[in-house]
Protein backbone atom coordinates (compact mmCIF):
# COMPACT_ATOMS: atom_id res chain seq x y z
CA UNK A 1 0.00 0.00 0.00
CA UNK A 2 1.63 3.62 -1.13
CA UNK A 3 1.79 7.04 0.64
CA UNK A 4 -1.72 7.83 -0.93
CA UNK A 5 -3.27 5.35 -0.27
CA UNK A 6 -1.83 5.12 3.31
CA UNK A 7 -3.16 8.61 3.57
CA UNK A 8 -7.21 8.15 2.91
CA UNK A 9 -7.28 5.23 4.66
CA UNK A 10 -6.06 6.56 7.85
CA UNK A 11 -7.58 9.68 7.27
CA UNK A 12 -11.03 7.60 7.02
CA UNK A 13 -10.13 5.31 9.51
CA UNK A 14 -10.45 8.80 11.86
CA UNK A 15 -13.10 9.77 10.32
CA UNK A 16 -11.83 12.86 9.54
CA UNK A 17 -12.69 14.85 6.22
CA UNK A 18 -9.79 16.20 3.77
CA UNK A 19 -11.31 19.52 5.00
CA UNK A 20 -10.51 18.62 8.51
CA UNK A 21 -7.05 17.29 8.09
CA UNK A 22 -5.94 19.90 5.91
CA UNK A 23 -6.50 22.62 8.63
CA UNK A 24 -5.19 20.25 11.25
CA UNK A 25 -1.64 20.51 8.86
CA UNK A 26 -1.68 24.63 7.95
CA UNK A 27 -2.30 23.19 4.26
CA UNK A 28 -5.13 23.49 1.95
CA UNK A 29 -7.82 21.06 0.78
CA UNK A 30 -6.30 20.34 -2.87
CA UNK A 31 -3.07 19.81 -1.59
CA UNK A 32 -4.99 16.35 0.71
CA UNK A 33 -7.14 15.51 -2.53
CA UNK A 34 -3.31 15.78 -4.53
CA UNK A 35 -1.80 13.76 -2.11
CA UNK A 36 -4.59 10.82 -1.94
CA UNK A 37 -5.05 10.87 -5.16
CA UNK A 38 -1.20 10.11 -6.08
CA UNK A 39 -0.81 13.56 -7.89
CA UNK A 40 1.68 14.35 -5.46
CA UNK A 41 3.56 14.06 -2.05
CA UNK A 42 2.84 15.67 1.37
CA UNK A 43 6.12 17.42 2.33
CA UNK A 44 9.09 15.74 4.30
CA UNK A 45 8.58 17.56 7.09
CA UNK A 46 4.82 17.14 7.31
CA UNK A 47 5.50 13.12 7.65
CA UNK A 48 5.56 13.13 11.35
CA UNK A 49 3.21 15.77 12.01
CA UNK A 50 0.67 13.90 9.56
CA UNK A 51 1.41 10.63 11.43
CA UNK A 52 1.36 11.88 14.85
CA UNK A 53 -2.58 12.99 13.86
CA UNK A 54 -3.34 9.15 12.31
CA UNK A 55 -1.43 7.80 15.79
CA UNK A 56 0.78 5.70 13.77
CA UNK A 57 4.49 5.82 13.09
CA UNK A 58 6.32 7.37 9.94
CA UNK A 59 7.43 3.90 8.89
CA UNK A 60 3.70 2.80 8.83
CA UNK A 61 2.35 5.57 7.20
CA UNK A 62 4.82 5.16 4.44
CA UNK A 63 3.20 1.55 4.16
CA UNK A 64 7.01 -0.18 5.65
CA UNK A 65 6.81 -2.95 7.72
CA UNK A 66 7.26 -2.79 11.49
CA UNK A 67 9.56 -4.87 13.46
CA UNK A 68 8.55 -6.56 17.07
CA UNK A 69 12.10 -5.99 19.19
CA UNK A 70 11.04 -8.52 21.13
CA UNK A 71 10.68 -12.08 18.61
CA UNK A 72 12.25 -9.96 15.69
CA UNK A 73 8.79 -10.98 13.49
CA UNK A 74 7.73 -8.87 11.01
CA UNK A 75 4.35 -7.61 11.82
CA UNK A 76 1.89 -6.56 8.60
CA UNK A 77 1.27 -2.95 8.33
CA UNK A 78 -2.43 -3.08 7.42
CA UNK A 79 -3.45 -4.70 10.24
CA UNK A 80 -6.51 -2.50 9.50
CA UNK A 81 -8.64 -4.59 12.55
CA UNK A 82 -6.17 -4.39 15.27
CA UNK A 83 -6.13 -0.54 14.33
CA UNK A 84 -9.65 -0.03 14.35
CA UNK A 85 -10.13 -2.06 17.65
CA UNK A 86 -7.06 0.11 19.40
CA UNK A 87 -8.52 3.69 18.35
CA UNK A 88 -11.73 2.66 19.73
CA UNK A 89 -10.99 1.22 23.48
CA UNK A 90 -8.64 4.40 23.35
CA UNK A 91 -12.21 6.94 22.47
CA UNK A 92 -14.95 7.44 25.02
CA UNK A 93 -18.30 5.49 24.61
CA UNK A 94 -19.86 8.31 22.64
CA UNK A 95 -17.20 9.00 20.31
CA UNK A 96 -16.06 5.54 19.65
CA UNK A 97 -19.96 5.37 18.77
CA UNK A 98 -19.81 7.99 16.28
CA UNK A 99 -16.43 7.16 14.91
CA UNK A 100 -18.08 3.23 13.73
CA UNK A 101 -20.92 5.20 12.58
CA UNK A 102 -18.19 7.51 10.11
CA UNK A 103 -16.79 3.96 9.38
CA UNK A 104 -19.25 2.30 8.42
CA UNK A 105 -20.89 5.22 6.23
CA UNK A 106 -17.06 5.19 4.59
CA UNK A 107 -17.21 1.33 3.48
CA UNK A 108 -20.55 1.91 1.93
CA UNK A 109 -19.37 4.60 -0.16
CA UNK A 110 -16.10 2.64 -0.88
CA UNK A 111 -17.77 -0.46 -1.59
CA UNK A 112 -19.85 1.76 -4.17
CA UNK A 113 -16.98 3.35 -5.39
CA UNK A 114 -15.19 0.50 -6.40
CA UNK A 115 -17.86 -1.45 -7.94
CA UNK A 116 -18.52 2.99 -10.19
CA UNK A 117 -14.94 2.80 -10.90
CA UNK A 118 -14.13 -0.92 -12.32
CA UNK A 119 -13.71 -1.39 -15.98
CA UNK A 120 -15.18 -2.18 -18.54
CA UNK A 121 -18.29 -0.16 -16.89
CA UNK A 122 -16.52 1.91 -14.76
CA UNK A 123 -17.69 5.75 -14.78
CA UNK A 124 -14.74 7.84 -15.16
CA UNK A 125 -16.54 10.88 -13.58
CA UNK A 126 -16.92 9.05 -10.27
CA UNK A 127 -15.55 10.95 -7.34
CA UNK A 128 -14.24 8.49 -4.61
CA UNK A 129 -13.18 10.94 -2.25
CA UNK A 130 -16.56 13.19 -2.91
CA UNK A 131 -18.65 10.27 -2.32
CA UNK A 132 -17.24 9.07 0.78
CA UNK A 133 -17.27 12.50 2.46
CA UNK A 134 -20.80 12.76 1.51
CA UNK A 135 -21.44 8.99 2.87
CA UNK A 136 -20.12 10.33 6.05
CA UNK A 137 -21.73 13.30 6.98
CA UNK A 138 -25.20 11.12 5.82
CA UNK A 139 -25.71 13.18 3.14
CA UNK A 140 -27.44 10.36 0.86
CA UNK A 141 -31.11 9.77 0.22
CA UNK A 142 -30.82 6.33 -0.66
CA UNK A 143 -27.86 3.95 -2.36
CA UNK A 144 -27.48 -0.13 -3.02
CA UNK A 145 -24.77 -2.12 -3.90
CA UNK A 146 -25.93 -5.62 -5.12
CA UNK A 147 -23.41 -8.03 -5.72
CA UNK A 148 -22.77 -11.33 -5.61
CA UNK A 149 -20.87 -11.57 -3.14
CA UNK A 150 -22.24 -8.70 -1.03
CA UNK A 151 -25.42 -6.72 -0.76
CA UNK A 152 -25.18 -3.09 1.03
CA UNK A 153 -27.79 -0.32 1.07
CA UNK A 154 -27.45 3.09 3.38
CA UNK A 155 -30.34 5.69 4.28
CA UNK A 156 -29.18 8.50 5.62
CA UNK A 157 -28.66 6.69 9.28
CA UNK A 158 -28.60 3.62 8.41
CA UNK A 159 -26.41 1.08 6.61
CA UNK A 160 -27.13 -2.36 6.01
CA UNK A 161 -25.11 -5.16 4.98
CA UNK A 162 -25.31 -9.00 3.39
CA UNK A 163 -22.93 -11.53 2.64
CA UNK A 164 -24.80 -13.19 -0.36
CA UNK A 165 -22.80 -16.52 -0.76
CA UNK A 166 -24.79 -18.29 2.20
CA UNK A 167 -28.14 -16.11 2.45
CA UNK A 168 -31.10 -18.79 3.63
CA UNK A 169 -34.66 -18.01 3.94
CA UNK A 170 -36.25 -21.64 4.80
CA UNK A 171 -39.79 -21.71 5.86
CA UNK A 172 -39.70 -20.89 9.03
CA UNK A 173 -37.88 -17.88 8.00
CA UNK A 174 -40.64 -17.22 5.66
CA UNK A 175 -43.39 -17.76 8.47
CA UNK A 176 -41.35 -15.39 10.63
CA UNK A 177 -41.27 -12.86 7.98
CA UNK A 178 -45.07 -13.04 6.61
CA UNK A 179 -46.19 -12.79 10.50
CA UNK A 180 -43.97 -9.39 11.07
CA UNK A 181 -45.15 -7.88 7.59
CA UNK A 182 -48.84 -8.81 8.38
CA UNK A 183 -48.28 -5.97 11.24
CA UNK A 184 -48.25 -2.98 8.91
CA UNK A 185 -49.51 -4.74 5.62
CA UNK A 186 -52.72 -2.50 6.12
CA UNK A 187 -53.80 1.00 6.59
CA UNK A 188 -55.96 -0.30 9.21
CA UNK A 189 -52.59 -1.23 10.95
CA UNK A 190 -50.77 1.61 10.64
CA UNK A 191 -51.42 2.10 14.67
CA UNK A 192 -49.49 -0.91 15.15
CA UNK A 193 -46.24 0.81 13.53
CA UNK A 194 -47.18 3.76 15.30
CA UNK A 195 -46.64 2.28 18.94
CA UNK A 196 -43.72 0.27 17.41
CA UNK A 197 -41.86 3.37 16.27
CA UNK A 198 -43.26 5.41 19.64
CA UNK A 199 -41.44 2.58 21.86
CA UNK A 200 -38.13 2.43 19.98
CA UNK A 201 -37.83 6.16 19.90
CA UNK A 202 -38.72 6.26 24.21
CA UNK A 203 -36.36 3.26 25.21
CA UNK A 204 -33.11 3.69 22.39
CA UNK A 205 -30.98 5.23 24.91
CA UNK A 206 -31.36 2.45 27.99
CA UNK A 207 -31.55 -0.86 27.65
CA UNK A 208 -33.63 -1.33 30.59
CA UNK A 209 -36.03 1.91 29.63
CA UNK A 210 -39.61 0.97 29.71
CA UNK A 211 -42.46 3.33 29.27
CA UNK A 212 -46.07 3.41 30.22
CA UNK A 213 -48.95 2.94 27.62
CA UNK A 214 -49.51 6.53 28.07
CA UNK A 215 -46.03 7.95 27.25
CA UNK A 216 -46.36 5.76 23.70
CA UNK A 217 -49.58 7.56 23.29
CA UNK A 218 -48.42 10.63 23.92
CA UNK A 219 -45.74 10.28 21.91
CA UNK A 220 -47.49 8.51 18.86
CA UNK A 221 -50.71 10.67 18.99
CA UNK A 222 -53.18 8.38 19.84
CA UNK A 223 -55.46 7.62 22.76
CA UNK A 224 -54.53 5.45 25.71
CA UNK A 225 -57.25 2.60 24.48
CA UNK A 226 -55.85 2.90 20.79
CA UNK A 227 -52.30 1.72 22.05
CA UNK A 228 -53.45 -0.73 24.65
CA UNK A 229 -55.33 -2.46 21.20
CA UNK A 230 -51.95 -3.02 19.74
CA UNK A 231 -49.97 -3.61 23.00
CA UNK A 232 -52.54 -6.34 24.02
CA UNK A 233 -52.62 -8.64 20.18
CA UNK A 234 -50.91 -7.53 17.33
CA UNK A 235 -47.30 -6.43 19.21
CA UNK A 236 -47.80 -8.81 22.32
CA UNK A 237 -44.91 -11.22 20.70
CA UNK A 238 -43.02 -8.57 19.79
CA UNK A 239 -42.80 -6.28 23.14
CA UNK A 240 -41.01 -7.19 26.34
CA UNK A 241 -43.43 -6.41 29.85
CA UNK A 242 -42.45 -5.26 33.03
CA UNK A 243 -45.54 -4.81 35.04
CA UNK A 244 -47.93 -2.09 33.20
CA UNK A 245 -44.61 -1.01 31.25
CA UNK A 246 -43.17 -1.80 27.60
CA UNK A 247 -40.52 -1.97 25.61
CA UNK A 248 -39.57 -3.61 22.28
CA UNK A 249 -38.18 -7.20 23.05
CA UNK A 250 -34.94 -7.08 21.99
CA UNK A 251 -34.36 -9.94 19.29
CA UNK A 252 -36.45 -6.83 17.31
CA UNK A 253 -34.72 -3.81 17.94
CA UNK A 254 -33.80 -3.55 14.54
CA UNK A 255 -37.40 -3.45 12.90
CA UNK A 256 -37.67 0.35 13.07
CA UNK A 257 -34.20 0.69 11.65
CA UNK A 258 -34.78 -2.18 8.40
CA UNK A 259 -38.07 -0.22 8.26
CA UNK A 260 -36.53 2.75 7.53
CA UNK A 261 -34.19 1.59 5.14
CA UNK A 262 -37.35 0.02 3.23
CA UNK A 263 -38.70 3.35 3.00
CA UNK A 264 -36.31 5.22 1.21
CA UNK A 265 -36.26 2.01 -1.60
Amino acid sequence: MNLSENIALFRHSAGMTQEELAVKLGVTNQSVSKWESGQCCPDISLLPELAGIFNVSVDRLLGCELHDRACGSAVVSNDIVAEMRSRLEAMPREEAHETVLKWVFALHAIILSKDMTTPPSGNPGWDSNAAIEHAQKREWGYSCVNLPEITTCMRRESVFWSGNKQLCLDNRAMRKISRISRLFGALNKLNNLKVLVAMYELTLYSEDAHVSAAEIAEKCQLNVGEVMKCLDDPLAEFIHTNGDLYRINGTYMDLPPLLAMLAGA
